[in-house]
């Protein structure tokens, strides 16, 4: 297949965000004052077929503490029912938060042992300095991606969006299509309150901001996953993301699994059942989700042994054109 990229003009800012090639050859960009703008390229320049996760995977500090039907379960026995259902999903990338805490009496971060569970062909993205090496540093937000689908293009990183939280990116090709893109994940502030969800909103306004330099630099689309802490569209991170044009997937895909499961399990033996989602990937208009939904693996609408999380991930598969 003939490998093409996009256009130098293709700019896209959008919290898990990919960029619409419309048939007029136009891009919708949210620009500065929340509204999305119009920015002509070639028609049929840019092509992708992606799958996108999202996964709080609960810090393993919460071991052994009290939520919901008992005790968080230690690490040793989460990881592997997590890697279970991330192979099972079969995801090109993933925006994993709660990974940076080291393992008992090591330097591995809780992250590191994720990605060895998964096994190959998954790797995990540079974007900060690993420990062992001068000034290390560690966010809790990382990006885990197929390698066999996947090439990592230049250097990642992270950035602040206040409040001691983060945002990582790290740009990628499709090995198959040779179409780049830039994908980000972030963890907003916890709390309930319009306090928080005032906070959340700033978080993710600095967000977009940075977003939107890095990509304008590189010339590529924007994807963003994360933990935004906030179901609703009216209010904090999501009235930022419905006002910049940006969709949610689980509510705008043409088939949705599990939709009547919540994306925060609360560490309940049986998940609600209420449809609320505080994990999101989100689209611009115009991209096609094929589909999105929330991966669990339950026996009679229950857990079965430990509970790998107290979030399940959210996943969607992505389509242009």
């Amino acid at each position: 297949m003939r490998r093409v990229t996009p256009s130098r003009r293709m700019i896209v800012a959008a919290t898990l965000a990919v960029a619409f090639v419309g048939a007029e050859g136009a891009v919708a960009v949210p620009g500065q004052s929340g509204r999305a703008a119009a920015v002509h390229t070639r028609p049929g320049a840019y092509r992708l077929s992606v799958t996108v996760m999202t996964y709080d995977i609960r810090s393993l500090q919460a071991d052994g503490s009290f939520e919901g039907s008992g005790r968080i379960p230690p690490w040793s026995k989460r990881a592997p029912k997590q890697a279970r259902l991330i192979r099972g999903a079969r995801p090109d990338v993933i925006a994993v938060q709660e990974g940076a805490y080291y393992l008992p009496h090591s330097h591995k971060r809780q992250v590191d042992s994720l990605r060895h569970k998964i096994g190959k062909p998954y790797r995990l993205a540079r974007t900060e300095i690993p420990p062992k090496q001068p000034h290390h540093f560690r966010t809790g937000d990382y990006i885990i991606y197929n390698h066999a689908t996947l090439r990592p293009v230049g250097k990642g990183g992270h950035f602040s969006v206040g409040d001691q939280k983060w945002a990582a990116y790290k740009e990628f090709a499709s090995r198959a299509t040779g179409s780049r893109f830039l994908f980000v994940c972030t963890h907003l502030l916890v709390g309930v309150g319009s306090s928080y969800d005032a906070t959340r909103a700033a978080e993710t306004k600095k967000l977009l901001r940075h977003s939107i330099k890095i990509a304008k630099r590189r010339f590529v689309p924007v994807f963003f996953g994360g933990d935004f802490n906030a179901s609703s569209t009216k209010v904090g991170s999501g009235k930022v993301m419905r006002k910049a044009g940006l969709l949610d997937t689980l509510k705008t895909a043409h088939k949705r699994v599990n939709g009547r499961y919540d994306s925060d399990n609360e560490n309940l033996r049986r998940p609600p059942r209420r449809g609320i989602d505080i994990d999101h990937l989100y689209v611009p208009t115009g991209i096609r989700v094929t589909s999105a939904g929330i991966v669990l693996r339950l026996h009679h609408g229950h857990f079965k042994g430990a509970i790998p999380s107290d979030h399940n991930p959210v996943v969607a598969h992505l389509r242009y054109p």
